[in-house]
């Protein structure tokens, strides 16, 4: 009682000498042994903590349960390929052994061998369909090889027993955006962005799915939100700026894009922004001398960068632009 009292305390260093004393004195009394075998696992001490359950499964050989506690500290240990063994010995003893198979589709998985990974999922799921555990580990799996739709049914699964955890929420919104359903997309997005507000990736992927609904307005407050959030990182604060640009320019907002086309480039060396810049001044904006200042830029710094750029067709096709609008020809 007082080794369990310590233990249930989260005082295991206490309860340790109390426990050996115990196993010295009945060394195959499971109750000691469960307490001792725990603190051995915390203690990262996997060889002693087998060296315990093995001498309780010779006791019994027919047990998968301390199968799955050797198991188990054997895969702690780092040993995948002994544990798998062990697993899968456990497997034969009893097929429906859920948590047996969860920790083979592991071993698995860091062998990259998804497919079958998934195959012992798939399995697990038909033996405990209410286990919500089986079906994130899945969709994990189906998420990371782009599997989009099944990743997506998993995650709904998940969500419709009323878990609204933000990670499944935000991947129900990558489904359906993967899916090419931005509507749906944006009604889970919304509901993971309401939970993180400060979770950058959720509010670009609304903006991104507004943005493809034409609804501008929308995106461009999502993309401003973004470019808040990361304005401490470099790097992807110029990409947001760039996608808040094409936003504000689907809606017709102009000057407002080229402010943001100008910001962005700021932090980016790609000379096809100024190319942007000076279009929305020439077609939208008929400022000759302004259009003219950004082609030349464009054209100056297409020489200076060594990343593959434009054919030479349409460099040649804005050397003519340039020279119309320095030269029009007059009009009778």
């Amino acid at each position: 009682m007082v080794a369990k009292g310590f233990y249930t305390k989260g005082k295991p260093a206490l309860a340790k000498p109390y426990l050996l004393k115990l196993s010295e004195a009945d060394s195959m009394n499971w109750a000691y042994s469960h307490y001792l075998t725990s603190i051995l696992m915390q203690e990262e001490n996997y060889d002693e903590a087998i060296k315990i359950y093995k001498k309780f499964y010779k006791q019994d050989a027919s047990n998968y349960f301390f199968l799955d506690k050797i198991g188990f500290a054997t895969l702690k240990s780092g040993d995948l390929i002994t544990a798998k063994e062990v697993f899968s010995k456990s497997l034969e003893l009893n097929n429906r052994n859920v948590s047996a198979m969860k920790n083979l589709a592991y071993i698995f998985t860091t062998e990259n061998k998804v497919d079958t990974a998934v195959k012992i999922l798939s399995k697990a799921i038909s033996t405990e369909p209410d286990d919500m555990d089986l079906y994130a580990r899945r969709a994990s799996l189906y998420f990371a090889t782009n599997n989009n739709k099944r990743a997506l049914n998993d995650y709904l699964k998940i969500l419709s027993t009323g878990d609204s955890s933000v990670l499944y929420l935000k991947r129900a919104g990558i489904g359906y955006q993967n899916n090419l359903q931005p509507k749906e997309a944006v009604k889970y997005l919304l509901l993971a962005y309401a939970k993180d507000s400060d979770d950058y990736e959720t509010a670009s992927l609304i903006g991104h799915n507004y943005y493809h609904q034409s609804q501008f307005n929308n995106s461009i407050y999502y993309y401003k939100r973004v470019t808040k959030i990361l304005s401490p990182s470099v790097g992807q604060m110029g990409i947001a700026t760039i996608m808040l640009a094409e936003s504000q320019k689907g809606a017709g907002k102009y000057q407002d894009a080229i402010s943001s086309y100008l910001t962005a480039i700021k932090t980016s060396s790609d000379p096809n922004l100024y190319i942007i810049v000076a279009n929305l001044y020439d077609e939208q904006l008929k400022d000759v001398q302004k259009a003219l200042y950004y082609y030349d830029l464009y054209l100056t710094n297409i020489k200076k960068t060594s990343r593959p750029g434009a054919s030479q067709e349409y460099v040649e096709s804005i050397r003519k632009r340039v020279e119309f609008l320095k030269n029009p020809v007059p009009v009778n």
